[in-house]
C-alpha cells in the first residue's frame, strides 16, 4: 500500500472520526432540542439558552408562588428532555410528556413538603355512609401490574420512589399520564429498549375490585365488618357558636385544601373552583357532624365535593382541573388571597400556635 492511500483522508480510519462526529453533533443537537421543548412547555421559556429555573427542595407553609416544576431533580429535567424529544421524533402529542412532567413535579413537591399521605382502606368514607376503596379502574390495573414486573422496571432511569407511588392507587389514584405512554417510556429509558414487548398477564383474582373508569375509588358499605363512624375529628364551631362550614373541615381537609391551593396559586390559575370545592366539603362534614345541612349548599355541589375528595389524594386532591389538558383554560392571573384561603391559613396558625 502506498503512502498516499495510508494518510489518504478518505481512509476509513478519518471517515470513521467523521461518523462519530456527525453522531455526537447529531446527539447533541437532539439534547438541545429537548431541553428547549422542556423549557417552554414547563416554564414557558423560549429562550433554549437561558438557565432552567434552580431545583427546590423545601416546602413551605406560606409558598403561595412560584412553579410546581422548579421541584423536579436534575435527573428528572434530563430524563423529560429526552421524553420530549422521544415524543417530537416520533410524532406523539407532546401533551402525554407534560402529564409525565406534572405527576412527576407533584411527586417531588410532595417529597419536599413531607407530606406524601396514603389513603388505606378505612381512611376515607362518604356522607351516606359507605367506606371510599382507592383503586384504579381495570386498564390501569393491568397496564400497572405489567410495568411494575416487566424486565424495563429493573434498568429504567425513572426513579422508583416515582414509580412505587404512581402505581400503588392507595399514595396516588388518579394520574394525569397515561398509563400506557408511561410503560413506553420505562421501557425506552431502560436496557430494554428496542426488544420485543414482553407479554406479562395479571394473576386472575375473584374478589379484586375496580374502581370506574375516571373514578379514584370503589365504595363498600362495610369494611371488616364495620360500617364509618359517624363524626370525624372536626374543628368544630367557631368559640362564639356561629356555624362557619370552614370549621367543620378535618385536620386532614385543611391540609390538603393548602397544598392544593399552593398548586394553583403556583401555576397562575385560579381558586374560584378550589374555594367552592372547600366551602361545599365543609358542608359535608358539618352534616356529618351535626346532621344539619348548610342552607348555601347544592346537593350537586356536595357529591361533586365528595367525589373528589375520596377519589383523589396528596398535592392533587380535590381538582381535576390540575391536569394539563385543563390548564390554559383554567389559567387566570391571582390578585389577591381569597376569602376561603385566608380562613384556612388563619384556622392554620390557630392550630400551630395551640401545639407551641
Amino acid at each position: 500500500m502506498s503512502i498516499s492511500a495510508i494518510i489518504s483522508p478518505t481512509s476509513s480510519g478519518v471517515q470513521l472520526s467523521k461518523s462519530s462526529a456527525a453522531s455526537a453533533s447529531a446527539q447533541e443537537s437532539r439534547a438541545s432540542r429537548g431541553h428547549g421543548l422542556m423549557l417552554e412547555r414547563l416554564w414557558r421559556i423560549k429562550d433554549p439558552a437561558a438557565a432552567e429555573p434552580k431545583v427546590l427542595s423545601v416546602v413551605t407553609t406560606n409558598m403561595l408562588t412560584g412553579n410546581s416544576y422548579d421541584f423536579l431533580s436534575s435527573s428528572d429535567r434530563k430524563l423529560l428532555e429526552k421524553a420530549y424529544t422521544y415524543a417530537e421524533q416520533n410524532n406523539i402529542n407532546l401533551e402525554q410528556v407534560d402529564a409525565l412532567a406534572f405527576d412527576m413535579a407533584v411527586y417531588r413537591m410532595g417529597v419536599a413538603s413531607g407530606g406524601l399521605t396514603s389513603n388505606k382502606p378505612g381512611d376515607i368514607y362518604t356522607p351516606d355512609g359507605k367506606w371510599a376503596i382507592a383503586a384504579f379502574d381495570e386498564r390501569d390495573t393491568k397496564l400497572a401490574y405489567q410495568i411494575k414486573n416487566g424486565k424495563a422496571a429493573l434498568s429504567t432511569q425513572f426513579d422508583h420512589g416515582f414509580l412505587n407511588e404512581i402505581f400503588d392507587p392507595e399514595k396516588h389514584s388518579t394520574h394525569a399520564v397515561d398509563f400506557s405512554f408511561l410503560a413506553k417510556m420505562v421501557k425506552e429509558f431502560s436496557d430494554q429498549a428496542g426488544q420485543p414487548d414482553e407479554n406479562l398477564q395479571m394473576p386472575d383474582d375473584p374478589n379484586r375490585r375496580y374502581a370506574e373508569p375516571g373514578r379514584g375509588s370503589y365504595l363498600v358499605e362495610t369494611l371488616n365488618g364495620k360500617k364509618p363512624p359517624t363524626h370525624p375529628d372536626n374543628l368544630g364551631k367557631n368559640a362564639d357558636g356561629s356555624g362557619d362550614v370552614l370549621n367543620y373541615l378535618t385536620k386532614q381537609d385543611r391540609k390538603k385544601l393548602l397544598q392544593a391551593y399552593q398548586m394553583l396559586m403556583s401555576l397562575g390559575m385560579s381558586t374560584d373552583q378550589l374555594d367552592q370545592t372547600a366551602t361545599s366539603l365543609g358542608a359535608v362534614r358539618m352534616r356529618e357532624a351535626t346532621g344539619q345541612s348548610a342552607p348555601a349548599s347544592s346537593t350537586s355541589a356536595t357529591h361533586k365535593a365528595t367525589r373528589a375528595y375520596s377519589s383523589q389524594n396528596g398535592l392533587t386532591s380535590l381538582l381535576d382541573t390540575l391536569s394539563p389538558a385543563n390548564r390554559q383554560k383554567n389559567r387566570q392571573p391571582v390578585t389577591q388571597m381569597s376569602k376561603v384561603l385566608e380562613k384556612l391559613l388563619m384556622a392554620e396558625k390557630a392550630e400551630q400556635a395551640g401545639r407551641a
